[in-house]
């Protein structure tokens, strides 16, 4: 049985979390975190397959970003949902990403920047395999 946790109106680029859930899906969880931190740390790209305009090429990859902020939101749902599977008893070595839905938020308006903010919902979906 699946383990979700999900994150609402995020305050993130509906466009990154896009490209970092065509990353992660069907991966480890733990390799799936493991590469979230080195994205953050700016060691490993992102590889952007289709929002990619302008974008520059990275070593070993296509054309690649960096999006620490997404990540790091990514980072705490990846976290938020092996805790749940580990409450409900399944064995954090064998979980695997098995679905991640990302979505548009209603943009809100933001006072101090005078425009209108990026907001993204995030669906994370864990299952243990063998």
């Amino acid at each position: 049985m699946p383990m979700m946790a999900r994150l609402s109106d995020a305050p993130i680029s509906t466009k990154h979390v896009v490209e970092i859930a065509r990353c992660l899906r069907g991966k480890e969880l733990k390799k799936a975190m493991a590469f979230l931190e080195r994205v953050i740390e700016g060691k490993q790209a992102v590889p952007f397959k289709r929002y990619n305009r302008d974008t520059p090429h990275r070593k070993g990859m296509g054309p690649g970003r960096y999006p620490k902020k997404a990540s790091s939101y990514m980072l705490k749902l990846l976290k938020d949902a092996l805790n749940n599977a580990i409450q409900k008893g399944m064995n954090p070595e064998k979980l695997f990403i098995k679905r991640i839905e990302v979505g548009m938020a209603i943009s809100k308006h933001r006072r101090a920047r005078r425009g209108l903010g990026k907001r993204t919902h995030v669906l994370v979906e864990v299952e243990e395999r063998d």
